[in-house]
Parts: C-alpha cells; sequence; structure tokens
C-alpha cells in the first residue's frame, strides 16, 4: 500500500476503536504509515491515499457521526481507496452469519456503491466493553 492511510472510527463504548487501532497497528507492522483517528477528529483527507471507516452497529444502523463523514466527504473519498467495517454482532459464530448476511445499512450501502469502496467487513463486538 502506498501513501499514508486514514483508520478512522466511530465508536459507542470502545469495542470499534480497539478494532481501529489494532487495523493501525498490523499496517504500520508492514511498513505502513498510518494515522488511527475518531471520525470527530478528522480534518482533512488530502494527506491520505487510502482511507480505513468503521463504526459500531446498533439495531442496523452505523452511528450518525459514521454516515455524516461519508456524506461529508463523498465526492474526496471517490479519489481514494476506501474499505469500511462494522462491529456489533455479539455471540458465537461469524459476525456476518449473526447478522444473516448483513454487511451495511442501507443507506452507508448506497454511499459504498457511489464511492466504490474496495470491500467491506463486520468484525464482532465487545459484550465485555458494553457492560
Amino acid at each position: 500500500m502506498k501513501g499514508k492511510v486514514l483508520v478512522t472510527y466511530a465508536t459507542k463504548y470502545g469495542a470499534t476503536a480497539e478494532i481501529a487501532v489494532k487495523i493501525g497497528q498490523v499496517l504500520g507492522a508492514e511498513g505502513v504509515q498510518v494515522d488511527v483517528l475518531n471520525v470527530k477528529e478528522v480534518r482533512d483527507l488530502s494527506p491520505y491515499s487510502a482511507v480505513i471507516l468503521g463504526s459500531a452497529v446498533y439495531v442496523g444502523r452505523w452511528r450518525k457521526e459514521a454516515v455524516q463523514f461519508l456524506e461529508h466527504n463523498e465526492e474526496m473519498l471517490t479519489q481514494s481507496t476506501v474499505w469500511l467495517f462494522s462491529s456489533g454482532p455479539t455471540g458465537e459464530g461469524d459476525p456476518t452469519d449473526l447478522l444473516q448476511g448483513w454487511r451495511l445499512p442501507d443507506k452507508v450501502n448506497a454511499i459504498a456503491d457511489r464511492i466504490q469502496v474496495k470491500d467491506s467487513v463486520v468484525f464482532s463486538g465487545d459484550l465485555e466493553v458494553v457492560r
């Protein structure tokens, strides 16, 4: 991966932030220059050649600030390589299976199609963080 990568996230209890930090650590260990920031802290996308955006999921919805980030930056994101991740289902088994194949909320899916994201994945949430 060439250029600087932004890993950004919207979280409620911290589990999504933990996933974002781990993604940043893995990329950093591979020599990728990476920043990991809460979406509320992102001011400028111009330094980044790629963006990884994740959001906690509650009742089938992404956090409002993650959706707003996509909407506000849609045009610029079409110029970048973008991946998305969702965090939320708890329980035993594959998180996508737990969500019966669901990967993104409809509103996010429409934006993802327009910006042509490379892929989207679902990670399990952390029930311990919620407690």
